[in-house]
C-alpha cells in the first residue's frame, strides 16, 4: 500500500519525509542485506565482513563483543576477521541491528514529547518481548527481534520532519497511550507504523515484515502476516506496559483476541514482562560503554 500524499506544513510529502530520513547518517539499508547474508549456511565470510567494514562503529562493537568476559576466555584479540569468528554470524547481527537502530533511535523526539533515548528504550522491550513471543509460537526470533527493534521508526520520520518544519513542541501527546495512531491520523492522515512500513520498504525489508509494521496497531486487517502483526501488537503492550508511565496496576488488559491468536495468556504476557525488564536493564548497562 502506497501512503497518499499527505502535506505537513503546507509542503511535505511521504516520499520527501522518506527521503529526507534516509539521508541522516545511518546504514540503514546495510540491514537487509547483511541479515541475508549472514542467515544463509554457506555465505562467503569475505563478503560479509565487507559489508561490516562498511560500518565503522558496528566493528567496533564487535571486537568489544569478542574480547568481553562471554567470549573472550582470557584472550583478547584485536582483529575483525579474528572476532567474527570468534562470536558467529548470529551474535554479529544482534550487534548490526543495535549498532544502526541504536544510532537512530537514541535522538529526541520532541514532538511526541519525549527525550533522548526514550523510544530506543521502548524499541529494546519490544525486541525482547517479541523475541520470547517468537520462541513461543515456533516462528524465527531473529525477524521478530529485528521487528520489534523497528516497529517504531516511523516516529523517527514524523519527528523529524516535524523538526524541520520547525515545530518541536509535543504537539502528539503521549506516544504510549493506545489512541497514538488515531491522533496521528488526525494530524497528518496516516500512523507511524504505516510511514514505518514505507522506510522499510524503502530499505528493501521482506514484505512479511513491512507489513507486520504496517498493521501493528490494526493486526487484524493484516491479511499477508496476521499472526506476526498480532505478536507485535502484543509486543508493544509489553512495552507500553514497562515503558508508560501510567501503574501497571491501572494498564488496562492485552485484547483478548490477540492473545487467543498469538497463542499467549495473560499470565505468560506477565511473565514476558518481568523477563523484559531484567533484560533491558541489562542492556542499558552495556549500552553506556557505547
Amino acid at each position: 500500500m502506497i501512503l497518499p500524499q499527505v502535506e505537513v506544513g503546507g509542503r511535505t510529502s511521504v516520499e520527501s519525509m522518506i527521503a529526507r530520513v534516509a539521508r541522516l547518517p545511518v546504514q540503514g539499508t546495510i540491514l537487509p542485506r547483511l541479515q541475508r547474508m549472514l542467515s544463509e549456511p554457506d555465505s562467503n565470510g569475505d563478503d560479509v565482513l565487507k559489508m561490516i567494514k562498511l560500518d565503522p562503529g558496528l566493528i567496533g562493537r564487535v571486537l568489544r563483543r569478542s574480547n568481553s568476559v562471554t567470549f573472550a576466555n582470557g584472550s583478547r584479540i584485536g582483529s575483525i576477521e579474528e572476532a567474527i569468528a570468534r562470536i558467529g554470524y548470529h551474535e554479529v547481527n544482534r550487534l548490526l541491528l543495535e549498532s544502526v537502530t541504536h544510532r537512530l533511535l537514541a535522538r529526541p523526539l520532541r514532538c511526541y514529547g519525549l527525550a533522548s533515548g526514550v523510544i530506543w528504550r521502548a524499541s529494546l522491550v519490544c525486541a525482547f518481548a517479541m523475541e520470547m513471543l517468537a520462541e513461543h509460537t515456533h516462528r524465527s526470533q531473529d525477524t521478530a527481534y529485528t521487528l520489534g527493534l523497528l516497529h517504531a521508526v516511523g516516529m523517527i520520520v514524523i519527528s523529524h520532519e516535524m523538526e524541520a518544519e520547525h515545530l518541536s513542541q509535543p504537539l502528539l501527546g503521549n506516544p504510549f497511550e493506545p489512541d497514538l495512531g488515531e491522533r496521528e491520523r488526525m494530524r497528518f492522515g496516516f500512523d507511524h507504523a504505516e510511514i514505518g512500513a514505507e522506510l522499510l520498504r524503502f530499505w528493501e525489508f521482506p514484505e512479511s515484515m513491512i507489513e507486520s509494521v504496517r498493521f501493528q496497531l490494526n493486526p487484524t486487517l493484516c491479511r499477508t502476516t496476521p499472526k506476526l502483526a498480532c505478536l507485535l501488537a502484543l509486543a508493544r503492550w509489553v512495552r507500553n506496559r514497562i515503558c508508560a508511565e501510567t501503574g501497571w496496576g491501572d494498564f488496562e488488559a492485552p485484547d483478548p483476541y490477540l492473545m487467543k491468536l498469538a497463542t499467549v495468556d495473560e499470565e505468560e504476557l506477565n511473565q514476558i514482562c518481568e523477563v523484559a525488564e531484567e533484560r533491558l536493564d541489562a542492556a542499558e548497562s552495556l549500552a553506556a560503554s557505547w
